[in-house]
């Protein structure tokens, strides 16, 4: 089999430290044949890393190449859904950087032009595919807690253009002056969100509040989200890019003990007080995404991460904004029609 011909709109911060390293080694799957960028940078770059590929500064000329099969989007989240969608209607299967769209009504675009062209969108969440959520989800099903009742997460992750956290993407303009709703809370928060719907399904409603302690990154600095389940599950979510990340953390608590869980391990505590450690792969999820995709793409079908579940998860977050923004509970609706 001839490897799936990659056209790469955007190849920034996000292509150099995650992306590139596992495509180069599935060379046998996937072949970059076009690149697509806006800068001066990209361009100099394009020509240093990739001689003698071809450059353009229009996407709507990259995703109508003949050479393209498939068109990898990694731009700032306001391009990811038209992008997506130009793609689509020029006959491209689509990997995407997360998330799916701003808001629920875009990833409802998205999933319609699925519909109507009959491509395939791959979304890029690390996060979903953490081989963790499985052990958890595994223990979670035995019954080990008894029934579950409800979550408690901390995830803090701060991002400072001073002190350069987050490997870069703290500097990067449209996250500093964000042209999309909830700022760093939409940006990485999704992965969060996708992770928790992974283990306890997608929440009916919602109640959140946030605070605002600096000008950049949008309208949110810290928000508190109480999620509340079809069977009787509360979650209670707390995710900021300002406040530090030192005690982090993430409870789940059941009828018959408590699962307390930390980046490469668990402990299940019963309600005796015993305690026992379970091991977590600390994978990030990168790999894993990588193969999975790889896999279903060869075999022309959906990854694991589907584009559905995407748009779910945007949907959440797009209730989380609503809820910000009226003051009280909304309901989380699992899509918008177009």
């Amino acid at each position: 089999m001839s490897p799936i011909r990659l056209g790469l709109v955007g190849f920034g911060l996000i292509w150099d430290q995650e992306h590139e390293p596992e495509l180069n080694a599935l060379g046998n799957v996937f072949e970059i044949t076009a690149l697509c960028a806006s800068s001066d940078r990209s361009a100099a770059k394009a020509a240093e890393k990739y001689p003698g590929l071809p450059f353009t500064r229009d996407y709507h000329e990259l995703v109508a190449r003949p050479d393209v099969d498939a068109v990898v989007v990694q731009t700032p989240i306001p391009l990811n859904a038209p992008v997506a969608i130009a793609a689509m209607q020029a006959g491209k299967d689509v990997i995407m950087e997360k998330p799916i769209g701003r808001t629920c009504d875009e990833g409802a675009q998205v999933l319609y032009e699925m519909d109507e062209t009959g491509k395939r969108i791959y979304v890029l969440d690390n996060a979903f595919y953490q081989p963790r959520w499985d052990t958890i989800s595994e223990v979670l099903a035995s019954g080990a807690i008894g029934t579950v009742v409800q979550y408690e997460q901390v995830a803090h992750s701060p991002v400072d253009p001073e002190k350069k956290t987050q490997r870069g993407y703290a500097t990067t303009s449209w996250r500093i002056n964000p042209d999309y709703p909830l700022g760093y809370l939409l940006d990485a928060g999704v992965h969060q969100i996708a992770a928790l719907s992974k283990l306890f399904g997608h929440p009916r409603y919602v109640q959140a509040v946030s605070v605002k302690l600096r000008p950049e990154y949008g309208d949110v600095d810290q928000a508190l989200m109480m999620f509340e389940y079809g069977n009787e599950v509360h979650g209670v979510f707390s995710q900021s890019g300002y406040l530090t990340d030192q005690r982090n953390y993430f409870y789940i608590r059941g009828t018959e003990g408590v699962l307390e869980i930390s980046r490469t391990g668990m402990v299940l505590v019963d309600n005796d007080g015993h305690e026992t450690q379970v091991p977590l792969d600390s994978s990030g999820g990168g790999h894993e995404m990588w193969q999975a995709i790889a896999q279903a793409m060869v075999a022309g079908v959906d990854a694991p991460y589907t584009a559905e579940l995407a748009s779910k998860d945007v949907c959440i977050l797009h209730a989380v904004d609503q809820a910000l923004r009226e003051g009280q509970k909304q309901e989380i609706l699992p899509s918008l029609q177009p």
